[in-house]
């Protein structure tokens, strides 16, 4: 699946810049932003998996954009973008929060678009696979290098599918993105302990992954 992704990814990459020298007056350059929502699910049925509450977490994203006209109403649009994405579990019974963490990752997604031009407005739907390295993350745990190092990985990889709507030189959209494979991997690794008698011994029933929604404008030059 890693090599589906990163390999749909080069496609559109490619198909956008060989589209580029038949498009150079139709393509745009802009800036993105907007809001990522993150949330991972606990795995296991035992009491102390009961006891947490898996909470969304709430965070932005911003970058760039290069949006390419392609004919039947296609489009191509990379970019390159900061993403936090995070989650947050907190114990039921004092609502004390045991993790509250968050990721940040340089993005290159592409969306592969199509819509219809309806005079001013262009409704369109797109499917956006995306690779990106994570560059910091933060923590409310303390032995958080240990953490860190231990567990996050530095490379991820996933897709999304959302809707949106382009008026002159803005856009909206509405997407939900999967992260695939493992952000996380506690194997092979001699600061797991440690870092276990940090998180406690529920660390090891969250999921390994972040999936969410991501509401996003962009502003064309």
């Amino acid at each position: 699946m890693k090599k589906m992704i990163i390999a749909a990814a080069a496609a559109a990459m490619l198909c956008s810049l060989s589209a580029s020298a038949q498009n150079i007056g139709s393509m745009r350059f802009g800036v993105v932003g907007g809001l990522t929502t993150a949330s991972t699910n606990l795995k296991g049925s035992t009491a102390a998996d009961l006891a947490l509450t898996a909470k969304t977490a709430a965070a932005f994203h911003v970058g760039v954009a290069y949006q390419i006209p392609l004919p039947m109403g296609f489009s191509v649009q990379p970019e390159l973008r900061y993403n936090m994405k995070g989650m947050k579990y907190e114990e039921n019974a004092a609502n004390n929060a045991i993790v509250n963490s968050k990721a940040g990752y340089l993005e290159l997604p592409v969306q592969i678009q199509w819509g219809m031009d309806l005079m001013m407005v262009r409704p369109y739907v797109f499917l956006e696979p995306f690779i990106g390295v994570g560059l910091n993350f933060k923590d409310s745990v303390s032995n958080i290098d240990s953490f860190k190092d231990a567990m996050l990985k530095k490379m991820e990889y996933g897709l999304g599918l959302g809707a949106g709507v382009e008026v002159s030189r803005f856009q909206l959209s509405l997407s939900y993105y999967w992260n695939m494979g493992s952000l996380y991997d506690d194997s092979g690794n001699s600061n797991v302990s440690g870092v276990k008698d940090v998180v406690g011994k529920y660390f090891s029933n969250i999921g390994k992954n972040f999936n969410g929604l991501m509401v996003s404008a962009v502003c064309f030059f």
